[in-house]
């Protein structure tokens, strides 16, 4: 028995150094296509673009657009648009080479903040949005606050190319 838990104890430290080596030497992320992405049903999209000039190597998002989510604090199911462009950066959160817009920080993605156009209005929100490593699928998070209708957020993972 004391040898079982001496070779699960090995396997285990091993699977994790094998974890941590894997992480370390993750291959890049591959960059999105252009065009309209969206949700099948349409409710969460954006568009993304390569820049003009000096920018043309770089790549935009742009037209962004989500539905908060009726819960808790949020007293309204409404839609939130995002505005502005935004240059894709590539980062490395928890070992994984990602592509996307916010700030790394640890092992999190954090939100930009934004201005957003939610129910009729213009106000300060939160944007972040990240790439599969792929870069096939996208994960969209807005927050906002309105006096009316409470703390909203969106958070939509399933947003892929038209």
């Amino acid at each position: 028995m004391k040898n079982l838990k001496l070779v699960l104890i090995t396997l285990a430290a091993l699977s994790l150094l094998g974890a941590g080596i894997a992480n370390a030497t993750a291959p890049p992320a591959k960059l999105p296509k252009t065009g309209a992405w969206q949700t099948k049903d349409g409710t969460t999209g954006f568009t993304l673009k390569r820049g003009k000039g000096e920018q043309s190597k770089r790549l935009f998002l742009s037209n962004v657009h989500v539905v908060t989510e009726a819960y808790g604090n949020c007293l309204v199911e409404a839609p939130v648009t995002v505005l502005g462009k935004f240059a894709l950066k590539k980062f490395t959160i928890n070992g994984a080479n990602l592509v996307g817009v916010g700030k790394a920080e640890g092992f999190e993605l954090l939100r930009l903040p934004v201005k957003v156009v939610f129910e009729g209005q213009t106000v300060d929100g939160k944007f972040s949005a990240s790439f599969s490593p792929n870069g096939s699928r996208a994960t969209i998070f807005v927050e906002t606050q309105t006096e009316a209708s409470g703390y909203c957020t969106a958070n939509v993972s399933s947003v892929g190319h038209k």
